[in-house]
């Protein structure tokens, strides 16, 4: 029988946890208020799709930490990807205060808010 704190998978037993952090672009404070809860919806969501299991959740205005527990057949950058470009990627589409956060602190859209990609002016 196999102790709860391990997992398994096709003959191994494993318990392999990540702890990955993450910050925007220049590091500006724009994870605050509806940002932030967004955020936190759409990575337990993404963990969900991935099969892999959050230990640990905190996002703050200029990072996040996300410790995970996922199976081995995920590499680290994989994983790391994932939850950047989905959250990256659906926040900038879809939230108009995220972009309105980004254009406070100077960074602007260079072609649509979909592309996640933003300047910022010299």
């Amino acid at each position: 029988m196999v102790d709860q704190r391990y997992r398994k998978h096709q003959g191994a037993v494993f318990s392999l946890k990540y702890h990955l952090v993450w910050c925007p672009k220049y590091r500006l404070p724009v994870l605050e208020g509806v940002v932030a809860e967004r955020l936190l919806v759409l990575l337990r969501e993404k963990a969900a799709e991935m099969n892999a299991t959050i230990q640990a959740l905190e996002v703050l205005p200029d990072h996040v930490h996300l410790f995970i527990e996922t199976d081995p057949t995920l590499a680290p950058a994989h994983i790391a990807n994932q939850f950047k470009g989905f959250t990256s990627r659906t926040c900038a589409a879809n939230s108009g205060t995220f972009a309105a956060a980004c254009r406070r602190f100077g960074a602007v859209p260079t072609t649509s808010a979909a592309s996640g990609t933003f300047r910022t002016p010299l």
